[in-house]
């Protein structure tokens, strides 16, 4: 889901809950549960949405590793 603004996320999430309900009703309902905080960094700027921190393990670890990536061309 990559929605940029808050009522086309309202709209996905919806949308995710209905097609996936039937088969994944605990998920689903965990996430209906906890749509507040999922949806949080909607209340900031959306100038600011880019830099806030995430708190995925597997993201945080690998993006120290991105940033110290010296990109080339060819062989190196």
């Amino acid at each position: 889901m990559d929605a940029r603004r808050f009522d086309a996320c309202d709209r996905a999430f919806d949308e995710f809950v209905e097609t996936y309900e039937a088969k994944y009703p605990k998920s689903t309902a965990s996430l209906v549960d906890g749509r507040d905080k999922l949806v949080t960094h909607f209340e900031f700027p959306a100038e600011h949405r880019r830099h806030l921190r995430t708190t995925n393990p597997i993201q945080s670890t690998f993006a120290t590793v991105k940033l110290r990536q010296c990109v080339t061309k060819g062989a190196g």
